[in-house]
């Protein structure tokens, strides 16, 4: 009996960019395109995005890339659990707003209610 589908990729994109990380080092969107398609294309940054989603601490930094001469971000995998929080509060990594929270006032237009 003939299966169907894609069998299971047991090193995907997202894993190999993970265990790369994870072994130490900044690696530049580029180089790690480098590394999982074998040439120097980008899009990276969707694999990263989805790895933060999953809860791993990915950091960026921002350095002059000597490839390219260009300022661009630098992706490492941050072990130590206090300054990936700080990382996270500065960068915005998590949907909480800080400070008091912010009331609107409501207005009543006939039977439907309009936010200010």
């Amino acid at each position: 009996m003939l299966k169907r589908g894609k069998k299971q990729d047991p090193y995907s994109q997202d894993k190999l960019i993970l265990e790369v990380l994870k072994r130490g080092g900044e690696y530049f969107e580029e180089e790690l395109g480098k590394i999982t398609t074998g040439g120097f294309n980008r899009g990276a940054r969707a694999l990263i995005s989805v790895l933060r989603r999953k809860g791993y601490p990915i950091a960026t930094k921002n350095r002059i890339n000597s490839r390219t001469g260009r300022l661009n971000k630098c992706y490492y995998y941050e072990s130590n659990a206090e300054r990936w929080i700080q990382y996270a509060q500065e960068n915005v990594v998590s949907e909480f707003k800080k400070g008091p929270p912010t009331y609107r006032e409501i207005k009543r237009k006939g039977n439907q209610l309009q936010l200010l």
